[in-house]
């Protein structure tokens, strides 16, 4: 009799049981987390920019996003799931970017065709590197999940920038130079050939707290905030410069080069961030 009543009491309360476990779709497939499993996380902006114009025809659609948006945007984030609850996550950026601009520019005015063009050419490189790790624990009931943690992040950086002109150095005569934006094209005596800046170094200890929500089994759309302290500094740079120099015993002048040192920077504070994007959409499997 005993075994009668227990098995009928199991018949009743497996179904809310699993139900409070974790939801399923209509094929029985698992909406939410499982331990195991990974996610990887992109940025969802693009889909609803996209979705909107589709909808509407126009272009100039902007797409929904949370505040404090991207940090380090084209930052790639994995989860490992230990249990339904509990993940350890990562991020990884590495980019490289190369920028050429080339500009024409009037010959010197030794030159009496104005339309003797030369060609000035500025060249930008740079390397950003994030690194990350940290743990993050859930809570919620349905497909709607409240996520919060910490993680550390280590930032590296780089960039130089590389000058080239048509018309050489002179001082005896006017010189046409391209302006390059922001670039300072000029040297304490003459034309810089190079600027390179230090290295750039970052470290960071952030809390963060957001939300997912699973719109179909095994993917989420969701988005967080972070907040904690930062320490960011760039060593000291290099800056070389053509001049015109003077050869006392022989009373030639000629063209020379010089490298200086350029100053750096540090920084400190405590800020609150968006690190992993306007909106994240996750995929788990």
């Amino acid at each position: 009799m005993k075994k009668i009543i227990v098995f009928i009491m199991i018949v009743v309360c497996l179904p809310a049981f699993l139900n409070a476990q974790g939801l399923t779709s209509k094929n029985g497939v698992p909406i939410l987390p499982e331990e195991g499993e990974w996610a990887i996380g992109i940025d969802a902006v693009p889909f609803f920019v996209y979705m909107g114009n589709f909808f509407n025809g126009n272009q100039g659609n902007g797409a929904p996003d949370f505040e404090y948006t991207g940090a380090y945007p084209m930052t790639l984030y994995v989860k490992h799931f230990k249990s339904p609850t509990w993940a350890m996550r990562g991020k990884l950026r590495i980019a490289y970017d190369a920028f050429t601009d080339k500009e024409f520019v009037i010959k010197d005015a030794t030159e009496v065709d104005p339309n003797n063009m030369v060609e000035d050419k500025a060249r930008r490189t740079g390397m950003d590197i994030v690194l990350g790790a940290g743990s993050e624990m859930r809570r919620g009931k349905g497909r709607l999940q409240g996520v919060y943690g910490a993680e550390a992040l280590v930032m590296f950086g780089s960039e130089k920038d590389k000058f080239e002109y048509g018309n050489a150095w002179d001082p005896d005569i006017p010189h046409n130079v391209t302006n390059f934006g922001d670039n300072i094209l000029y040297g304490p005596e003459g034309f810089i050939t190079e600027n390179k800046a230090g290295t750039t170094f970052g470290v960071s200890i952030r809390g963060f707290v957001g939300a997912e929500y699973f719109f179909a089994p095994k993917i989420s759309v969701g988005g967080e905030f972070g907040w904690g302290p930062l320490l960011k500094s760039e060593g000291k740079g290099t800056m070389t410069y053509e001049f015109e120099d003077y050869n006392q015993s022989t009373g030639d002048t000629f063209i020379n080069s010089r490298t200086v040192e350029t100053g750096g920077f540090s920084e400190f504070g405590f800020y609150m961030d968006n690190l992993t994007g306007a909106i994240n959409l996750l995929f788990y499997f």
